[in-house]
C-alpha cells in the first residue's frame, strides 16, 4: 500500500517508562512504611527503656523495704555475710551491673561488687542527689560501656544505687528491627512482584504492542491490527484503534479512487486542451499566412499606385513644359499665332 503519511521527525517530549513510574509509585509508600516502622520501633525502644527503668526502681524499692523490715534490721543485718549474699543475689539479673548502698557522704557502704566497698563516689550529680534524697536517673559509663544508674533514697540516710545496662534492650530492639524489616521488606517485595506482574501483563505489555502497531500505521501501513484479548480499558482502546485503522484505510482507498478518477479527467481535459491548442495554432498560422499574403499584395498595389502617381506627376510636368515651349514659339512666329 502506498504510504499515506509523510515521513519526518516527530518532536516528542521526554518520556519515562511505565516501569520506572510504577517502581517510583511503589517506592514512595515503601519508604513511608519503613519510616513508620522506624518510628514505631523507636517508640518501642523508649517503652522498653522506660519499662526497664520502672523495673529497676521497683527493685530498689524492694531492697529498701527488705532492708528496712524488722527481720532484716534485728536478725540479718548483724550478719554481714547474709547481707553481702543478698546484694549479690539481687544483682544476678542479666542486665544489672551493680547494686550499691551508699551513705550521704558518698562512701559505698555495701555493693554487689566487693572491691567497691569503702570507696568514695566522685560524681557531683550523684553526690548532690544523695543529699537531696530524690529519685534520680543518670546516664553513666562503667568500664567504657553505657549504662543507667537509678539513685533511690533508702533507710537510715542510706541511698540505693542500681546500675544496669541497656545492652539487652538494644539487642532486643535490634532483633525486632531485623525481624520487622525482614517480614515487612519481604512482604512488600512479594506484593511488588505480584503487582508488577499484574501491571506488566495487563497494562505495560499491551501498551507496548499498541505503540509498535501505531508506529507501523504512522509509517503508512494501514493493514495492521492490534491483537489483544484484554477485557479491560486497554482492550477497549485496542478495539477503538483497530476501528480507526480500518476507517483510515477505507478513507485512503476512497481518496486513491477519487485521485485516479481525477487523474483520468485531468488527462482527458489535457488532451482536449492540447487538441484545441493545436487547432488554434493551426488557425493562427493560416491566418498569419493569409494576412502576410494580403499584406504583400497591398504592398505591391501600393507600390504600383505610387509609381503611377509619380508618372502622372512627371507627365503633368512634361505637359506644362511643352505648353510653355509652345507659347514661346507662338510669340516668336506670327504664323503660329494665327
Amino acid at each position: 500500500m502506498t504510504k499515506l503519511f509523510a515521513q519526518g521527525k516527530i518532536k516528542t517530549m521526554k518520556r519515562f517508562s511505565l516501569r520506572i513510574i510504577i517502581l517510583g509509585a511503589f517506592l514512595i509508600p515503601s519508604l513511608m512504611t519503613f519510616g513508620a516502622l522506624y518510628f514505631l520501633i523507636g517508640s518501642h525502644k523508649d517503652e522498653l527503656i522506660d519499662a526497664n527503668i520502672q523495673e529497676k526502681i521497683r527493685l530498689a524499692e524492694v531492697i529498701k523495704e527488705i532492708t528496712a523490715s524488722p527481720t532484716w534490721v534485728y536478725r540479718i543485718a548483724p550478719l554481714p555475710e547474709i547481707e553481702e549474699t543478698f546484694l549479690e543475689e539481687m544483682a544476678r539479673f542479666e542486665d544489672i551491673i551493680f547494686i550499691r548502698i551508699v551513705s550521704r557522704d558518698g562512701i559505698i557502704y555495701k555493693s554487689s561488687i566487693r572491691s567497691e566497698w569503702g570507696e568514695s563516689i566522685k560524681e557531683q550529680k550523684i553526690l548532690k542527689a544523695l543529699n537531696e534524697g530524690k529519685i534520680l536517673i543518670e546516664d553513666q559509663l562503667f568500664n567504657k560501656k553505657r549504662m543507667k544508674t537509678i539513685i533511690y533514697p533508702g533507710r537510715e540516710n542510706k541511698t540505693i544505687l542500681v546500675g544496669f545496662s541497656l545492652m539487652g534492650v538494644e539487642e532486643q530492639v535490634k532483633w525486632t528491627w531485623i525481624r520487622d524489616i525482614t517480614v515487612t521488606g519481604g512482604g512488600l517485595l512479594l506484593l511488588f512482584l505480584i503487582l508488577f506482574l499484574i501491571v506488566e501483563r495487563s497494562i505495560i505489555s499491551p501498551f507496548k504492542k499498541i505503540v509498535l502497531v501505531s508506529e507501523k500505521a504512522r509509517k503508512g501501513n494501514l493493514d495492521v491490527k492490534i491483537d489483544l484479548k484484554s477485557k479491560t480499558e486497554v482492550g477497549e482502546l485496542s478495539d477503538i484503534l483497530n476501528e480507526m485503522f480500518r476507517d483510515l484505510k477505507n478513507s485512503y482507498l476512497a481518496i486513491e479512487e477519487s485521485k485516479n478518477i481525477l487523474e483520468i479527467r485531468v488527462r482527458a481535459a489535457t488532451r482536449d486542451l492540447r487538441e484545441l491548442t493545436e487547432n488554434l495554432d493551426k488557425q493562427v498560422k493560416e491566418k498569419t499566412k493569409e494576412f502576410r499574403e494580403k499584406a504583400e499584395e497591398a504592398e505591391k498595389f501600393n507600390k504600383l499606385a505610387v509609381g503611377r502617381e509619380l508618372k502622372m506627376i512627371e507627365l503633368k510636368k512634361e505637359i506644362e513644359r511643352l505648353k510653355k515651349e509652345l507659347e514661346e514659339l507662338k510669340g516668336k512666329s506670327p504664323t503660329l499665332q494665327d
